[in-house]
This record gives C-alpha cells, structure tokens and sequence, in this order.
C-alpha cells in the first residue's frame, strides 16, 4: 500500500533503454528563427515541412536541417511533445484502452486528494485509470491508461494523484490529460541517450507532424532555429 508523496517501491520493470517513436498523427508546419517571435501554432508553415537529422550533439541535441535553416532540437522535449499529442488523439478518438492490473494497487490518499478523486472518477476512467473507493481515505486502483505499458505503473499512479491536489479552474480535465499524459514522458528519450539515426529519423518524422512542434507539454521551446542567412553573417560570408 502507498500514501501519496511517498516514494513508491519499483516496480520491477527496468525503465526503456531505448525510445520507441510512433510515426503517428497529424497537421502541417512553419519557420522558427532565433530573431522571430516564438510560433504558438503552424499557420504559414509549409505542409511539406521536413526534417534532415545530421547528427546527435552533447547526448541531448538532435541536429537537422530542412533545406534552409539549421535546427538544435532538444530531443527529450521533441519526444514528449510527440507523445503528448499521440495520447490526446487516441483520447479524441476513442483509442485510449484501460490495462487491467495483474494485482490492484491501493493507495492512501490525502483528504484534499481522496474527495477530488471521487469527484473526476469517470473522467480519469475515461483516460484509461479506473479505481473505486476503499476504505475513508484509501482507493483501489483496477486498471490503468495503456500508454503506461512497461512503465512503473505504481510510481505513475502515486504522481497522478498527487497533481489533483493542485487541479484548480474551469480546465480541470484538460490538466488532468496534462497530467496523465505528461507523466507517460517518463517514457520519453532522456539526456545522454544515444540515438541510431533510423531512433532519429522517427522522431524528426513525428515531430513536423505535430499540430505544436514548437513547445513541449509544459511549454518550453523544443528546438532553436538558425537560417542560412544568420549562419553566413554569423562566419561573415556575407554583410
């Protein structure tokens, strides 16, 4: 048993070694520059937009090009941003699955935490984490969101209940697909992994598809820019 804010006991299950990109989902793109205002979404870019991975720099950085401009992408962020939107679409159509526990998990919950629990109970149901009460303050945990597969589903969870805590506003089931989907990141490529370039390729392919390229979940830019015009006054090839 577990009470939330307390580390909970592995699982078992070695975290992913090596990332697994889904070439998934949908819209077009445009052009970020480090003089341009940061995009927020991708009217005027190009729905041809593509990616040319290079190489991997430092562990962290994806380096591509698209036939003009230079891009340093933060391969982490990418891979969020790619699996954040993967979910939100399998949310939209239907496609989220609940995976069944081999051995429910109970958890302890803090009285804030139990009663707004209660209150989303068929909204988080809907995202794939089904649990009913189990005691004053205590739930039992049946199954959880699939996208969790091969993750520390304990761990997730405890997380997952701990952030209702602080779901607040009239966005509450918005934050709370944040919430679950963001804390499947755990599965997204972390810094010093090394990347083969077919890992790469995937990703640059699912990231131009994205419908917000631009940010991770949390909101921080996912790759700098350069054009060739900056790169030539940069090595003064021109004025």
């Amino acid at each position: 048993m577990y009470r939330t804010g307390e580390p909970a006991r592995s699982s078992g299950r070695p975290e992913p070694t090596k990332a697994q990109f889904a070439d998934e989902s949908a819209t077009p793109a445009h052009h970020v520059s480090s003089g341009d205002v940061e995009p927020t979404d991708r009217d005027g870019w190009p729905a041809d937009w593509s990616l040319r991975p290079i190489g991997q720099a430092l562990g962290m950085y994806i380096l591509a090009d698209d036939g003009e401009s230079l891009y340093i992408i933060d391969q982490h962020a990418a891979h969020e941003r790619v699996l954040y939107e993967d979910f939100s679409r399998k949310l939209r159509e239907r496609g989220v699955f609940a995976m069944p526990l081999l051995a429910p998990l109970e958890l302890t919950l803090s009285p804030v935490a139990f009663a707004r629990a209660m209150a989303v109970q068929q909204e988080l149901a809907d995202m794939g984490l089904t649990y009913e009460p189990f005691g004053a303050q205590q739930i039992v945990i049946r199954a959880v969101p699939d996208i969790w597969q091969g993750l520390d589903v304990e761990r997730l969870a405890v997380d997952v209940f701990d952030d209702l805590q602080a779901l607040k506003g009239d966005s509450v089931i918005e934050q709370m697909r944040l919430c679950v989907a963001t804390r499947a990141c755990k599965a997204a490529v972390k810094a010093n992994w090394t990347l083969s370039p077919p890992e790469m390729e995937a990703l640059c392919r699912s990231l131009v598809k994205c419908q917000d390229p631009f940010h991770c979940p949390h909101g921080r830019p996912i790759f700098v820019r350069m054009t060739n015009g900056e790169l030539e006054r940069a090595f003064r090839r021109i004025v």
